[in-house]
């Protein structure tokens, strides 16, 4: 089984997205072809890791879950596009939770993109709603970009509930923007902190979203995920284009690859947090 290169992932996710966001808007704005083409690195590492749990345990099928919608059913299909590309399709279930009004579920174009490839989509919302789900155990949940903008009882509700959609023996993937990131520091350092928080109004609220509520860093996030008992817990960072802001001009595109260029040298300093926990046997 051959993982495909970033590079290669990355121009896929950003023409599959580019591809839904036409059919929705009928253009392409310039901010979300620069979010796409930063998404695609976050596609790579969680491709990678289901890749190497199915290296691991060469499961006879495999069901996976995503409890976390990551955002608003864009990222399922090319997920599931790229995985069957490598791995064999009648092997494989796909589901994913999502807000009853995300784009899952209020957009046509999206749900065309999930129904034609067979992903079930269930409505619910994590706030109110609590406890495994009512779907077939998973070998593999996936919980991205949607801790940060829960509150902390409504996220260890979720991640509690992660770990009983589980298998024995299953794994839980887990991102989130990495409160160490050496961009964030300068942020807060210069009092720009609030910029972060986006999307956090009560229009949004209403909508099931909530902004950025909760910063996590990796030594935090494996306390939580022992103490909820999940073993084998490893964190990594790596980084992505977090927007468009990176590609406005010269400075701030050098700002950011200076930023990147940095993490690699100082440890746990990366945009976006990695994890991977597992169910015990």
């Amino acid at each position: 089984m051959n993982m495909p290169s970033r590079s290669y992932v990355c121009r896929y996710t950003a023409d599959r997205y580019n591809q839904m966001d036409i059919q929705r808007d009928g253009k392409l704005s310039e901010d979300n072809r620069a979010w796409n083409l930063g998404h695609g690195h976050r596609i790579y590492h969680v491709l990678g890791a289901i890749l190497k749990y199915i290296e691991k345990r060469n499961p006879y099928h495999l069901a996976v879950l995503n409890m976390s919608g990551m955002n608003e059913g864009k990222p399922d299909p090319v997920l599931l596009e790229l995985l069957t590309s490598n791995y064999d399709r009648a092997k494989v279930s796909w589901s994913v939770i999502d807000h009853p009004e995300s784009l899952t579920f209020t957009d046509p174009n999206v749900r065309r993109w999930t129904e034609e490839r067979g992903i079930d989509c269930i409505a619910r919302d994590h706030r109110k709603q609590s406890g495994p789900p009512n779907t077939p155990p998973a070998d593999i949940v996936l919980c991205t970009e949607i801790i940060e903008h829960l509150d902390y009882s409504d996220m260890i509700a979720l991640i509690r509930s992660c770990r009983a959609a589980l298998k024995p023996g299953g794994l839980l993937i887990c991102t989130t923007p990495n409160v160490l990131f050496l961009g964030y520091r300068v942020l807060f350092a210069l009092g720009r902190w609030d910029s972060l928080h986006h999307n956090d109004g009560p229009a949004c609220v209403d909508q099931g979203i909530t902004g950025h509520t909760i910063y996590y860093d990796a030594k935090r996030l494996l306390r939580l995920l022992r103490l909820l008992d999940y073993v084998d817990v490893k964190a990594t960072t790596f980084n992505a284009g977090h927007g468009p802001g990176e590609y406005r001009n010269l400075l701030t595109r050098t700002a950011a690859m200076t930023l990147r260029a940095m993490s690699h040298v100082i440890p746990s300093s990366g945009q976006v947090l990695l994890v991977l926990a597992y169910k015990p046997l």
